[in-house]
Order: C-alpha cells, then structure tokens, then sequence
C-alpha cells in the first residue's frame, strides 16, 4: 500500500509554483525581556530593538530611551546585546528622570575584555549613584547621600571579582534600613552600613549614561546587557532569579 499524499500540501505547493520567495534581511527583535514591565522599572535597556538607528528603547515603558554611538549588537544566550568600546556612547536622552532617593537598585550583566588602565564605568548617574570596575576586575556600587557636605559611600565586590572574557551580573541595592549592598552573580559581596537612615542626593543633575561617566571619561571595555534601575530594594532571592533567567 503506497504511501497517502497530504492534499493540502500538494494544493499549497502548486499556488506556490514559480512564487519568488522573499526573506526580511532586518535584524532579529528580541521578545519583551522579564524583568522589565515592572511598576518599579523605571529603566530597562535590554538591546532588544536590534540596536538599529541611534536610539535604544527602554523597555520598562517609561520613556527612558538611550541615545546611542558606535555600538555594535553582539548575543547573550541567545538574545541581543551591546559591545562597546572606548568610542561607543549610551545616554538616556531625558535628563533628571531617573534620580531617585532611596530605596534604589540598579543591576546590569557585564563581560568585561579587560584592559584600560583607569576605572570603567558600567552605569553613572552624575552624582547620584553608579556601577564601576577597577584595573583589577573589583567592581564598585556607589551612592552619593543627600547629606550636608555631601557623602560618597562604595559598596565594593573585593576579588575575586570579574573574569575576563565571562558574562557576570552586577546589582547594587540601597536599602535607607541597611545600607548599600553589592550583589556579584546573585551572591552579597558586601554591605557598606554608612548610608542607613538617608537618601541618595537627587538633585544634582545629569543623564544616565551606561559604559562612561557624564563627561565621556572612564570608558568601559566590554559588553553590557539588560540595563535597569529600579525603585525598590530587590531581594536576593530576585536577583539570583534575574541571573539563571535565560
């Protein structure tokens, strides 16, 4: 007994005979990244779009959008992300939106080429707060409090820290109860008690900026993905969740 013939695919087949087929040739958009929907999101860069243009959207629906330079779209897991080097920029255009007093927590995965003979910025915001990487691969949550003189306080993942050349996440979660706390790849790294009972200075003024200080200076060698800011402290259980996510 011979095999049975699908009608319907003989029938599209023959539709389709001599059709030219066309294939989209724009870059692949990423679905919606968890994590980024969030009431307390308040900035979600996750490189979605393709990074095509010079804009970056914010996914958290805030319209927090970066302008970009001279990034180049590279994969994490599967899914887009940005690599950046001394020339590339990433600012989000509308300035003093994401100046927050307290509780805050702003997070980022990272890949890190090494390199650079000064401290790297990952996430600044000028005189706020902000995520960095020293020439050693320690990398640094640090708040400005709202202090009278105003007060720096860092939170600090001694090494070991960051392997060259591996994706890694960093969190930085200020908790006015607590204290700055450094989360490297889900784990606490440390908590600096000094800014318990005050809020982070939020009148300052500047852009955010992902991979250089508001200047231009302190450019960050390496890859960055799923950028956010949020205003709530995240619990640990949350971010180990936000680091096995795919």
């Amino acid at each position: 007994m011979g095999a049975a013939i699908d009608i319907s695919l003989v029938a599209v087949w023959l539709a389709c005979s001599g059709c030219q087929l066309v294939f989209s040739l724009d870059p692949v958009t990423d679905p919606p990244t968890p994590g980024c929907s969030e009431d307390d999101v308040k900035l979600c860069l996750s490189f979605g779009d393709g990074l095509v243009g010079d804009t970056t959207t914010d996914e958290s629906g805030n319209d927090n959008d970066a302008l970009i330079s001279k990034v180049t779209r590279i994969e994490r897991k599967g899914h887009n992300a940005a690599r950046l080097t001394a020339a590339s920029e990433i600012t989000i255009k509308n300035v003093n939106t994401l100046n927050f007093g307290g509780p805050l927590s702003f997070d980022a995965f990272l890949r890190w080429r090494g390199g650079g003979d000064a401290t790297q910025a990952i996430v600044d915001n000028v005189e706020a707060y902000g995520i960095a990487i020293n020439t050693s691969g320690s990398v640094f949550c640090t708040i400005i409090l709202d202090t009278t003189p105003f007060v720096s306080i860092a939170s600090t993942a001694f090494m070991p820290g960051i392997t060259i050349d591996v994706w890694h996440h960093v969190a930085c979660v200020y908790d006015p109860e607590v204290g700055l706390t450094v989360y490297l790849d889900g784990m606490p790294r440390m908590t600096e008690p000094n800014g318990i009972q005050n809020m982070v200075a939020t009148n300052r003024g500047g852009r955010v900026h992902v991979g250089s200080l508001d200047d231009g200076s302190a450019k960050f060698l390496g890859d960055v993905d799923d950028v956010r800011v949020l205003t709530r402290a995240l619990t640990e259980g949350e971010i180990i969740e936000t680091v096995n996510a795919d």
